[in-house]
């Protein structure tokens, strides 16, 4: 596929993308792809050739957002490293679709890194005391997870895509 060289900007290009979606999308979903694009992706990546952009950079982008992302240059939640990351996966690929100024999306092929809680509580590990007469709550949590998640206690019935019902077992009871 031959692509046109061109000498558009990340920043150039997403302003352009975002007005054009101006009136597809949510008022509150084209204010978060600004502001996304305002204090995050413009100021560290919005300086580079859109077409000079490859899945390193990215990568790299979302592991500095993670460290010193925050407005007073703490870590950035990984949640929010997510939400930043489908602005330009979804921008580039319209670069390539309707633009045609890209022959793949390196937003694609990035690495999103892992985030490890440092805290088990916060991932909805009740704190151990040994004081209590209760059977341990196994959760559904890993230690990947970027948000905390609801208990699962063993043997808890859940429905299944096909409508079925199954039974969890903790690992631990097997």
């Amino acid at each position: 596929m031959y692509i046109d060289r061109n000498t558009i900007t990340v920043a150039e290009y997403l302003a352009e993308w975002i007005e054009g979606h101006a009136t597809e999308i949510k008022p509150r979903t084209l204010k978060g792809y600004r502001d996304m694009t305002r204090l995050y992706i413009t100021p560290r990546i919005g300086t580079l050739r859109l077409q000079a952009i490859r899945p390193s950079a990215i990568t790299k982008f979302y592991r500095d957002l993670l460290t010193n992302g925050a407005k007073r240059g703490g870590p950035l939640a990984a949640n929010t490293v997510k939400h930043v990351h489908t602005v330009p996966r979804k921008a580039l690929t319209d670069a390539i679709l309707v633009d045609e100024l890209l022959p793949t999306n390196p937003a694609e092929r990035t690495r999103l890194p892992a985030f490890r809680p440092q805290n088990p509580a916060w991932c909805g590990h009740p704190p151990s005391s040994g004081l209590s007469s209760t059977p341990p709550v196994t959760t559904a949590c890993s230690p990947s997870s970027t948000w905390p998640r609801t208990p699962v206690p063993s043997g808890a019935n859940y429905s299944t895509s096909a409508g079925r019902t199954s039974t969890w077992t903790s690992p631990r009871s097997m």
